[in-house]
């Protein structure tokens, strides 16, 4: 009887145990009393559209969490609880850019990573600027600072205008004897290695963008593809590697300074410059054949 007793009160408490520990499950956000916040999105220009937009919402109050969540190109709704919060949305569909996001809408920022091969770049370059890859050619972004959500079960609106932060260069050089070149990559000084995304500014930290050189003809052509100009009057060196088809390796410095700063939101740069490679062929065993003698015929039976 007694050992009845004992199994009976062991599983009272089991059970009690259970009860409790369902009881304690986490709340999902569906499950707080949220208001309905519909963000339209204002296209002032219709070309280069992005497909999503990601959407950070920063509450001002600490007790709430950041909300993230996805919406298509024109707008979305999303399930908000009560607060104030403020909005970051970016383009969803980049490739080289990364964005870190943090707790606070002042510190999100974007960048990109930096070339394993910072060694070739020395002699063109200070040795304290770290050198990046370029970002990618179009990187909207938008924010709406400061909506207030007061009641559940209530509808809000906000609109926001997204813009491309990405300044595009385009730099072109004259080259003598392309023939004899395998590659060409370059870096070009004086960018802004990142970008404060609620701040919507340039952090000051000066870094070379690199990218992949192409020819078109006699022009060579250099991409450059960043978040802008570090202070209104940034020194820029321009340098060139190129690698030769016998595997010579060559490096050419441009000081181009005034032609970047004199277009500060990108465009295209023809350098009043040419560059003269040395004409070579390709790698391996070479040389002539000669003295085989008189040529004798030679009768092969099939």
């Amino acid at each position: 009887m007694k050992r009845i007793y004992i199994i009976t009160i062991t599983i009272l408490i089991l059970l009690s145990m259970l009860i409790c520990i369902s009881g304690c499950e986490r709340r999902d956000l569906y499950d707080i009393p949220t208001g309905k916040l519909y963000i339209k999105i204002n296209w002032q220009q219709e070309k280069d559209k992005s497909e999503f937009f990601y959407v950070v919402l920063y509450p001002r109050n600490n007790n709430n969490e950041v909300i993230k969540e996805f919406i298509e190109s024109n707008g979305g709704e999303i399930l908000v609880p009560r607060g104030i919060y403020d909005v970051l949305i970016y383009s969803y569909n980049y490739e080289s850019i990364i964005v870190n996001l943090t707790n606070s809408f002042t510190s999100s920022y974007a960048t990109t990573s930096a070339i394993t091969s910072n060694l070739i770049y020395k002699n063109g370059n200070s040795k304290d600027e770290q050198i990046l890859n370029g970002t990618d050619s179009i990187f909207y972004i938008g924010k709406y600072e400061g909506i207030n959500i007061e009641r559940a079960d209530n509808n809000y609106e906000i609109e926001i205008t997204p813009k491309n932060i990405i300044k595009n260069y385009e730099i072109k050089i004259k080259v003598v004897n392309k023939e004899s070149v395998s590659s060409v990559s370059g870096v070009l000084s004086g960018f802004s290695g990142s970008y404060l995304l609620g701040v919507q500014a340039l952090e000051n930290n000066s870094v070379s963008i690199y990218s992949e050189a192409y020819f078109n003809n006699d022009w060579l052509i250099l991409p450059i593809n960043t978040f802008g100009i570090v202070g209104s009057c940034s020194n820029h060196t321009l340098t060139l590697k190129f690698t030769l088809l016998n595997g010579e390796k060559q490096t050419k410095s441009f000081d181009i300074k005034n032609n970047v700063n004199a277009i500060p939101n990108g465009g295209i740069i023809i350098l009043d410059s040419t560059i003269v490679i040395p004409i070579v062929t390709g790698g391996g065993i070479g040389g002539t054949v000669g003295n085989w003698g008189d040529e004798e015929g030679v009768e092969i039976v099939l």
